[in-house]
């Protein structure tokens, strides 16, 4: 057994299910079968709201989602009401014959629901027949719950249109278990509970009403006074604020504190990690569990500065641990540059961390059609908050030698021995696209934006007032320690190194 939480109750248990080598051989060629069905066709496939165990998706998906709408909603000065629900030992309250027919109606025939079917008939605690639950552990449980939990969504839209009512007012956002419900009519948001509790009891599963919240999105006054008696009339909290997948959200769409909390978090296991260093454990291994531990949750923190508008001094702490915490792993001075330290270990720094993030958000919304599709709801607000948060890191800015094609990067000491890092995106043959205008100009078109015309004419203030000389001493790196490592790590330093600039463009000294 496993304990779901820090208390020791015998409800609180999640049992672990011993398989055979065997039933593992059988449930991944089950799980690749199911997987060949849905890339032809053949079945249908989850909704787009389904993130949960779902190929090129993942919270980050789901959140940015939910605050770009929750977000939109409080620009239109709109009332909407955001419902979590939460519901009792979800995996392990599923109705096997409910499995079944989810399973049914999604187009699987016979011979698959009967291989199901042998699985959990020879499931056994102490010679006791399991009679509900999918298997903890199993590779196929995950979709089997997707399916049945897709049943839910269904049924609910099923009793809510036989009430003669907009399926358009209600937007769904999933992820395996947890279901986040945005209605459009707040009026109309007792209704919808009792849809949800009949919905639920068709499936054979349980709405926990101590966990399940109502959010308001909107400030209007009434809203909130018919808001209040809803909540006591139905015995469901009303909350300002909520946490969903690990995030708190409140009713305007902003993330308070998480970066914070996720940098105490690091500088916590930073000195654990000290200590262990003290301990004569060793460099390489204090390495490896700084990358398991302290920087998986700096990357955390750095996906949630990509879906939240986050000040500059959340961003300076980030920095300033994952340099301090690197520095204290492996036993260096604080006066060791943390771009020797990346170059000679191979390690990515902070601002292309969080460059990464970036581009994998984009490379999932990009890798389905579906997604994209539904992402067009959301374009504007989307586009325009990362637009405003990383303009400075993705704003292209030319070099006069059109025909290069590589990235570069270039470092200038200045009178305080900072480094200003400027991330020189080259012009590429297709064009070029401007986040400001939200418009890709074809071949050299973008030299009608004036946004590019502005941000080349920095540059060249920049560029001009440097010495050849020593922007070329600074490409060449001959003023580094690199010129010892080998060929393969400095161009692969070089091909990796796209440096975050904060700050705008034409403020960099």
């Amino acid at each position: 057994y496993l304990l779901k939480s820090e208390s020791r109750q015998i409800i609180n248990c999640r049992p672990i299910t011993i398989q055979s080598s065997a039933i593992k051989i059988l449930e991944n060629a089950m799980l690749q079968y199911v997987q060949k069905l849905k890339d032809d066709g053949k079945v249908k496939d989850f909704h787009i709201s389904q993130c949960g165990f779902q190929k090129n998706r993942s919270t980050i998906i789901n959140i940015c989602r939910t605050i770009a709408l929750i977000q939109s909603t409080v620009a239109k000065k709109e009332n909407r009401v955001a419902i979590f629900v939460d519901v009792k030992s979800a995996f392990d309250s599923v109705n096997h014959e409910q499995l079944f027919q989810a399973l049914r109606n999604q187009g699987f025939d016979d011979i698959f629901i009967k291989s199901v079917a042998f699985l959990y008939q020879h499931c056994r605690i102490n010679g006791y027949k399991i009679g509900r639950g999918v298997i903890q552990g199993g590779k196929l449980s995950p979709i089997l719950f997707n399916y049945l939990y897709e049943e839910v969504r269904v049924k609910i839209l099923e009793i809510w249109k036989n009430k003669k009512l907009d399926c358009q007012d209600l937007h769904f956002e999933l992820f395996a278990d947890d279901m986040l419900i945005i209605l459009k009519k707040y009026k109309l948001t007792a209704t919808l509970l009792e849809v949800l509790k009949q919905a639920y009891q068709e499936i054979n599963l349980q709405i926990n009403e101590s966990k399940t919240k109502i959010m308001l999105i909107g400030k209007q006054e009434t809203y909130i006074k018919d808001s209040i008696r809803l909540r006591q009339a139905k015995g469901i909290d009303l909350v300002m604020e909520f946490k969903y997948l690990g995030l708190v959200i409140n009713n305007v769409g902003k993330i308070h504190k998480d970066v914070a909390k996720k940098v105490e978090k690091a500088k916590n296991l930073t000195q654990m990690l000290k200590r262990w260093r003290y301990n004569k454990l060793g460099v390489i291994p204090c390495l490896l569990l700084w990358q398991l531990f302290i920087k998986s949750q700096l990357q955390y923190a750095s996906a949630i500065m990509i879906t939240s508008a986050q000040s500059e001094k959340c961003m300076r702490s980030l920095r300033n641990m994952y340099n301090s915490s690197l520095r204290d792993t492996l036993g260096l001075n604080r006066n060791t540059p943390i771009s020797t330290i990346c170059a000679a270990l191979g390690i990515e720094n902070i601002e292309s961390m969080i460059l990464n993030c970036y581009d994998n958000l984009m490379d999932q919304i990009n890798a389905d059609k579906r997604m994209q599709m539904q992402f067009r709801v959301f374009t504007k607000s989307i586009k325009s908050e990362i637009a405003n948060r990383h303009q400075q890191l993705l704003q292209a800015a030319t070099h006069k030698n059109t025909r290069v094609k590589q990235r570069f990067w270039w470092q200038l000491n200045n009178s305080y021995d900072d480094l200003i890092k400027l991330n020189i995106y080259l012009q590429s043959p297709p064009g070029q696209f401007c986040w400001k205008c939200q418009r890709f100009y074809k071949g050299e078109s973008w030299l009608y934006c004036q946004h590019k015309i502005e941000a080349w004419n920095e540059l060249q203030k920049i560029l001009n007032t440097t010495s050849k000389a020593e922007i070329v001493s600074v490409l060449n790196q001959s003023n580094t320690n690199w010129s010892k490592l080998s060929p393969n790590i400095r161009s692969s330093i070089q091909e990796q190194a796209r440096l975050l600039v904060y700050q705008d463009i034409s403020k960099v000294r």
